[in-house]
């Protein structure tokens, strides 16, 4: 593959993973958000577990998966934490940019201030290698120290004559390996706060802390202000005007840092999940070159997906409805602006859950 269209490939990638739904209202954006924030992921948990689709389908696999996963369920046990009763809203966020930017989790629900606290220093006593108990001013938190090790969660699928489609799901090492480190903290009984370093977990609970405080800044409430509220998942993202990459000097000189320019300008977008799913996403690009890009990135990730779903469909009837699926969704560009959209009706998504097997281990 060409650099322009492993560039376009990834591009599109970032496109898809976000994929969205219809503008119209007023998304509720987290208060706690730093200024320089650049990307912004909410998930309306409480009302995704009341959607109709969720739960016919996937409170099951829900409950399996805080149960067989060891390491999970002592983790919400010891917090005193059901994720299916007491979590309501979940924001991700990117911090900074540069080679190494900064995550964000904020977690709305209800939580158990004493408990959290005996757990961690329980952690923090009985995993010493692993966990810090620490304090600062009025501020307690938690720090996981970075191991060296790693943990990763694999899915994969394929399909059978007995089965059909199978969809599976393992987990190698450790899975508080997944991330370096991060520290998390109880900022108050309805938030938790997890963050890449100690100093954006400490910025963040002040910022939760002060009535006055601005959450983000003014772009990134502007195109939340664009995003339709009563959706399950709600984004957007704006990267800065320039990043720096690391390139390698001339006559074998040490590598140095230079800027590029971003293709992206902005992205925003949701999911609604109801009966049906439904997504919408809008790329605004920096130039109509970079919009071709893009539409050139999602068309590669629509023929993989048709392929995949080719593939398990194989030769069976019962199953052709899969080769469908990435024909839902379609991508549109006008000049510099990408519309990506698609809809799953209520009839193949009971056909989709059906026909497909879950296998976690």
């Amino acid at each position: 593959m060409t650099p322009s269209r492993w560039t376009a490939a990834r591009i599109g990638w970032i496109g898809l993973a976000f994929l969205v739904c219809s503008v119209g209202g007023a998304a509720d954006l987290e208060p706690g958000l730093p200024k320089n924030t650049t990307a912004i992921l909410t998930v309306n948990l409480k009302q995704m577990l009341h959607a109709p689709l969720v739960k016919h389908h996937g409170l099951t696999t829900l409950r399996q998966a805080c149960r067989e996963t060891e390491e999970a369920r002592a983790v919400l046990q010891a917090l005193g934490v059901d994720p299916l009763r007491d979590l309501d809203r979940l924001t991700v966020a990117s911090v900074g940019h540069g080679e190494k930017p900064s995550f964000l989790f904020i977690l709305r629900g209800r939580f158990d201030t004493s408990r959290f606290s005996t757990a961690a220093r329980r952690l923090a006593k009985e995993y010493g290698d692993r966990f810090e108990w620490k304090k600062e001013g009025d501020l307690k938190y938690l720090y996981l120290i970075e191991t060296g090790r790693h943990g990763s969660i694999v899915l994969g699928a394929g399909a059978n004559a007995s089965k059909g489609a199978v969809l599976k799901m393992q987990s190698t090492g450790c899975l508080l390996d997944l991330f370096p480190k991060y520290s998390l903290a109880l900022a108050d009984k309805n938030t938790l706060v997890v963050a890449s370093s100690d100093e954006l977990l400490k910025e963040t609970c002040k910022h939760l802390s002060d009535p006055k405080a601005v959450s983000a800044n003014k772009t990134m409430r502007r195109l939340f202000a664009e995003l339709d509220g009563k959706q399950s998942i709600a984004f957007a993202v704006c990267p800065p005007p320039a990043t720096f990459e690391t390139v390698a000097g001339s006559e074998g000189k040490d590598e140095k840092l230079q800027p590029k320019q971003s293709a992206l300008r902005e992205m925003t977008g949701g999911i609604a999940l109801t009966d049906d799913f439904k997504l919408r996403c809008t790329i605004k690009a920096t130039s109509i070159e970079d919009a071709r890009k893009v539409m050139e990135g999602c068309e590669e990730v629509r023929l993989r997906i048709d392929g995949l779903m080719t593939c398990l469909a194989g030769t069976s009837k019962e199953y052709a409805f899969l080769k469908e699926i990435p024909r839902s969704f379609l991508a549109v560009r006008k000049g510099s602006v990408l519309l990506i959209e698609g809809r799953l009706s209520t009839e193949t998504l009971n056909r989709l859950f059906a026909s497909c097997s879950f296998l976690g281990r």
